[in-house]
């Protein structure tokens, strides 16, 4: 009889260790749209690249923000922002030196709004493939918006003070390998409704798809894509998402992230904060 119980309970323990296990495993990765902005990137200047983080209240109420983690950090960082405000964190290394490869949690005003990955940086260059001559001054990121995932092209803007004007250059470059790509009909995010012109590019081929407003096939390994987003001017949005579509290879699809900066200025002394 006690080992019929003995049996039992162990079959139990066993039983609530692996739901607990699994729920972990199936934690989404992601923080909130609705409660921050969290976006990773590089500002350069004069070829010198300096790893920050910006940090947005998309909301109109105030908030404090914490960064939770594992068992190197508990709390440490905090942030009060205003509602529709920002700041920028100027060196996000001292984070990744904690967390070098992990998840992190974000909390606004003490609920948890989601998590957030931290990926290594490169020994010689953080973003990989490109060597750093192409890139002067300006932000450049390869990020995914509040996931921190790493994205196969990088996308690079050259200015660091971004007012709130309708149009907005915009520089995609690449190198690895993929089939095709584009901008899909009516393929908006965030319901965003963002119009563009390609003003130029090199490496690919430009060619018509029904079911493409922009369709691209890559003719060499290196290339770069030019575009003049043109933004309603009712947009309050400070980060404005536009989704670039193309297939690494046969049936398996990726998405590039184009973060669009309005009303940031990357260099405000009065919005940059250290850890």
């Amino acid at each position: 009889m006690r080992y019929s119980n003995y049996l039992k309970s162990t079959l139990i323990i066993c039983i609530l260790s692996l739901f607990s296990i699994n729920t972990h495993a199936l934690r989404k990765i992601g923080l909130d749209h609705e409660e921050i902005y969290f976006w990773e990137y590089w500002r350069v200047d004069n070829g010198t690249y300096h790893h920050e983080a910006i940090i947005l209240n998309p909301t109109q109420q105030d908030a404090h923000y914490e960064i939770v983690g594992n068992s190197t950090i508990n709390k440490k960082y905090s942030f009060n922002i205003k509602g529709g405000d920002y700041q920028i964190i100027s060196n996000f290394d001292n984070l990744i030196k904690e967390v070098p490869r992990g998840l992190i949690t974000f909390t606004r005003d003490d609920r948890n709004i989601g998590l957030y990955n931290i990926y290594p940086m490169g020994s010689t260059y953080p973003l990989g493939w490109l060597p750093k001559a192409i890139f002067k001054k300006g932000i450049l990121s390869n990020r995914i918006l509040n996931t921190g995932q790493p994205q196969e092209f990088i996308l690079h803007y050259k200015k660091r003070n971004f007012k709130k004007k309708r149009m907005q250059k915009a520089y995609i470059s690449f190198e690895k390998k993929f089939i095709d790509g584009g901008f899909r009909h009516k393929q908006y995010y965030l319901n965003e409704t963002t119009d563009y012109n390609l003003t130029k590019h090199f490496g690919i081929k430009i060619s018509a798809h029904k079911d493409y407003s922009l369709y691209f096939k890559p003719i060499s390994r290196q290339g770069q894509i030019n575009l003049l987003f043109r933004l309603p001017t009712y947009e309050r949005s400070q980060l404005v998402n536009r989704t670039l579509s193309y297939t690494r290879k046969v049936k398996n699809r990726g998405a590039l992230e184009i973060l669009i900066p309005r009303g940031i200025n990357f260099c405000d002394k009065y919005k940059i904060i250290s850890l």
